[in-house]
């Protein structure tokens, strides 16, 4: 599973080195919130393949790793 954070985070770094990722619009927002967002995907479908999981088993696996990435990920930023 770190390879597949790994494998993300590079992608973003060279999508952003060759320029791939505009600086000044919503549109480098957009490239990245899509390469976290496939990332979140991959490491949900990975975890729920290894750990040999039904249907409903796949289906919260997803709906969690969202939610942990897009929810809980960023109140982790905030300072109170």
């Amino acid at each position: 599973m770190i390879y597949i954070v790994l494998v993300a985070v590079i992608g973003i770094l060279l999508l952003q080195g060759t320029g791939a990722i505009p600086l000044d619009s919503v549109g480098g927002a957009l490239v990245i919130a899509t390469a976290v967002l496939a990332g979140t995907l991959a490491v949900a479908i990975h975890e729920a393949w290894t750990k040999r999981r039904g249907v409903p088993g796949w289906i919260v696996n997803i709906v969690i790793s969202f939610v942990g990435a897009f929810l809980v990920a960023p109140s982790a930023a905030w300072r109170w």
